[in-house]
């Protein structure tokens, strides 16, 4: 059987191209780095704090539709969900993936009318291109498994190997390349509510679950960042059986073997079971359902990392988990809270030669500079100028999934002077030692930037007050933000009419230029929304607006509206907005970071 190693990697349109074609005897050779804070996400069908929504699976909060084929609007909208978002079209750059053959392709627009290639790869369900895939078992559950394969904590891109009872990947064991048998893993992240579509009426999804694999006894020298037995961050999937708990002991489980049982185990298993280590599994039954089409995931320990040029990543320190590296000061670098969650805390990497360039989110023109890599020369920041100073080879730890950060100039690793864990300790080079200190557990994270609006709604709603039909109430929400992690939410629920809401304090002054970012789903029975400022007594009431009909604004994404407070204008009563709604139904207007 022809295997395909592919790229899977980075934004669409490049996400997921075939790199190269080679021969195997069975399954697919593949390339997983999805992480599930920037591909799914708690906004992508994935909820990276709580595992699963209880809610709303990947299909029916998203965009994305199993009713509907992959090429219509009706099966993934380009104005609603995962295709108006870099972290949304990573996801369906995966997806894609796992759906389509190699060879074949999807293009599709976002909300701005840019067009997206995404490249098939694995070819699980070619169906789904044009048709819907509702109730195909292998359709559903086999691309639920090949998505969740590929998830990375921390964003770093390994190879892996696959074995599956799915036809286009197969069965087979390359024991040089990929000794480790990770796990198994299956379910249905799509559909929400009874499974019954799939042959399963007692469970109700979403759900994803792993097993672990026979091939990775705890202590093994197989530990991956980001993948199942390393320190994971808000992993989506759990074991059903109990944690640590293998396939190959689980009641219910179909091994399949390609080369019998005697020998079949990799060598670094050290007491290898008596019926030897399965290619994978052809069924898995958990808690009351059978699963007919997961997938098996093989890999090595010794790998090359690859980190993704549009994530962010946080560097922690071994021996202080709850410390991260911070640019705050530059001469040298500190160690600082996590908790702080800042900008000058995360990271993105760039390839520089055989190393990687690490520049700060808050500044990224400058670069985490070794020096002349001397021992104890500090780390500092410095400008990018890609001199060897500024390169850093990131070699992997085997045994608890973090990584050497090491001076490509000299070869000698970054770590925390001293061996120190306060706050504040200088971040220095130094002789390799493999101390705690100089291991480091990088994560793809997530920043918002600060929102320093008057009105930037993180504390909660500040003041404001809604009035009129059909306005049910306001709030503070995370469902979307323009800047920071809130927004404000008014929600309208009843016939057509006009909903205000309005804050008193603080007001701007005369001659400022206010600035509203409105949000507005697509369909909403929206005709039109009003940012006000009005006067108080001294200045008779007046009112003066900017009112924009729905077709001058963009539905799906935000829109940015601007107003002048008159330069004579007496003291302000009240800064707000009205939203007019042209027939009955339900809706949610958000509104964020008004300033001035």
């Amino acid at each position: 059987m022809s295997a395909t190693s592919l790229l899977g990697c980075g934004e669409a349109p490049d996400a997921g191209s075939v790199e190269t074609t080679g021969q195997h005897e069975a399954l697919s050779v593949t390339t997983n780095g999805l992480s599930s804070i920037n591909g799914l996400s708690s906004i992508n069908g994935l909820v990276a704090a709580n595992g699963l929504s209880s809610i709303n699976g990947l299909a029916t909060a998203n965009g994305l539709s199993s009713i509907n084929g992959l090429s219509s609007i009706n099966g993934l909208s380009p104005t609603n969900g995962l295709m108006t978002t870099a972290a949304g079209r990573d996801t369906v750059a995966y997806i894609v993936k796992c759906a389509l053959p190699a060879g074949d392709s999807l293009v599709k627009q976002d909300q701005d009318g840019t067009s997206y290639t995404f490249s098939g790869g694995l070819g699980i369900c070619p169906a789904w291109k044009n048709g819907g895939i509702a109730g195909n078992a292998q359709c559903v559950e086999g691309i639920s498994a090949c998505v969740m394969a590929h998830l990375n904590t921390a964003g770093v891109h390994v190879p892996l190997w696959l074995d599956s009872p799915i036809s286009s990947i197969g069965w087979g064991v390359d024991r040089f390349d990929y000794p480790m048998q990770e796990g198994t893993f299956f379910g249905d992240i799509f559909d929400a509510g009874s499974l019954s579509g799939i042959g399963k009426p007692g469970l109700t999804g979403p759900l994803a679950y792993y097993c672990d694999g026979a091939g990775f006894p705890a202590g093994a020298d197989g530990v991956v960042a980001g993948r199942l037995g390393a320190n994971q961050a808000n992993a989506p999937y759990k074991n059903p059986f109990g944690v640590g708990a293998l396939c190959q002991t689980a009641p219910g489980t179909t091994p399949q073997y390609s080369k019998g049982v005697i020998g079949s185990c990799p060598p670094q298993v050290t007491n290898p079971p008596a019926s030897g280590c399965p290619d994978g599994y052809s069924t898995i039954q958990a808690n009351g359902g059978v699963w007919n089409y997961p997938i098996t995931v093989w890999r090595n320990n010794h790998y090359r990392p690859q980190f993704d040029t549009g994530y962010q990543y946080t560097l922690s320190p071994s021996s202080a988990p709850s410390q991260v590296l911070d640019t705050g000061t530059s001469a040298p670098i500190q160690i600082w809270n996590a908790s702080a969650d800042l900008p000058s805390s995360a990271f993105t990497l760039a390839p520089s030669g055989g190393g990687w360039t690490i520049a700060p989110l808050a500044n990224p023109a400058l670069c985490l500079d070794a020096g002349s890599g001397a021992p104890g020369a500090g780390v500092d920041l410095v400008s990018c100028n890609g001199s060897p100073g500024q390169s850093f080879t990131i070699t992997p730890d085997a045994q608890s999934g973090d990584f050497f950060l090491k001076a490509a100039n000299t070869g000698r690793c970054v770590q925390i002077r001293s061996g120190a864990t306060a706050p504040g300790s200088a971040v220095e080079v130094a002789d390799c030692a493999g101390t705690a200190g100089q291991k480091f557990d990088i994560h793809a994270s997530t920043f918002a930037p600060a929102d320093g609006a008057q009105f930037n709604f993180e504390q909660g709603a500040q003041g404001w007050t809604l009035s009129g039909s059909p306005g049910i109430g306001l709030a503070a929400t995370n469902v979307v933000s323009f800047a920071g992690d809130q927004s404000l939410a008014i929600g309208m629920n009843g016939p057509a009419g006009a909903v205000f809401a309005f804050a008193t304090s603080p007001v701007p002054p005369a001659g400022a230029v206010v600035t509203f970012n409105f949000y507005v789903p697509p369909a909403s029975p929206i005709r039109g929304v009003q940012p006000f400022v009005q006067q108080g007594p001294a200045g008779n009431w007046a009112w003066t607006g900017n009112y924009q009909p729905i077709g001058n604004l963009k539905p799906g994404a935000w829109n940015r509206l601007e107003l002048q407070v008159p330069a004579q204008a007496q003291p302000l009563w009240r800064v707000g907005f009205f939203v007019a709604t042209g027939w009955t139904g339900a809706a949610t207007v958000y509104v964020d970071s008004i300033a001035w």
